[in-house]
């Protein structure tokens, strides 16, 4: 008997006291080793998973025994996959994984997506997901070794909504409305910045300016954190 997996350098088994006790890979021997004590331990190479493994032992009289086979067992962990960028409309994720491996994305204990590696790259779908939403994306062999995971941030690529504006007239100093919450709001008129603020927590703003002369065309729009303009709203000075 004997034993051996991808991640050792011992062939080990038992055999014949002191009888000689080799493995041979094809016709190349790897490794030999003297029982002691009806076992032996024989030093090797690492030999990749699926490699079979022949060992034979040789008593001290020249008696050869009969042949023993065994395949080398994969447990080596599955390599870590990439993870393309996901962003808040994505239905799908994808990277590199090793191939033939499932390749599971996970947001805390519930699987959004699973998918088997071909040719080294994988595509799986998956429901939309909110921007600054965790993923965490791992492989599995086909031996059942599981890799260490890697985390990836959903990334906001949408834009904020067109804000309200209120009413504005040649005495206003604040122009007001609603927005996305935390997104910035610039006014101009024409060229020119004329105010800017930040929506507060239920998505209203105050922006201060200075009075604008009657008919003057006000543009008002917003950004959010990660960079996305909304379109302008545009209202005219009464």
């Amino acid at each position: 008997m004997c034993k051996l997996n991808s991640r050792g350098v011992l062939n080990t088994g038992k055999a014949e006291t002191n009888a000689k006790v080799y493995a041979m890979v094809g016709s190349k021997k790897i490794g030999e080793a003297t029982a002691n004590n009806g076992a032996y331990s024989i030093k090797i190479a690492k030999q990749k998973a699926g490699t079979t493994i022949l060992v034979y032992s040789v008593d001290a009289a020249g008696n050869k025994g009969a042949n023993k086979s065994v395949k080398v067992i994969d447990k080596t962990d599955s390599s870590i996959p990439s993870v393309n960028a996901v962003y808040d409309y994505s239905i799908s994720i994808a990277g590199k994984a090793e191939t033939n491996a499932k390749v599971y994305a996970m947001v805390g204990s519930k699987t959004i997506g699973e998918a088997t590696s071909k040719s080294g790259s994988y595509t799986m779908k998956n429901s939309k997901q909110k921007a600054g939403t965790s993923i965490v994306v791992y492989a599995k062999d086909a031996s059942g070794n599981k890799s260490s995971s890697r985390a990836v941030k959903v990334i906001d690529k949408t834009a904020p909504p067109v804000p309200t504006v209120n009413k504005i007239t040649s005495k206003t100093v604040t122009v007001t409305g609603k927005s996305e919450k935390g997104a910035s709001i610039y006014i101009y008129n024409g060229s020119k910045k004329i105010g800017q603020g930040v929506v507060d927590s239920r998505g209203n703003y105050k922006v201060k300016i200075m009075t604008q002369k009657k008919g003057s065309t006000i543009k008002v729009y917003a950004q959010d954190k990660s960079s996305n303009k909304s379109k302008s709203k545009t209202t005219k000075v009464s």
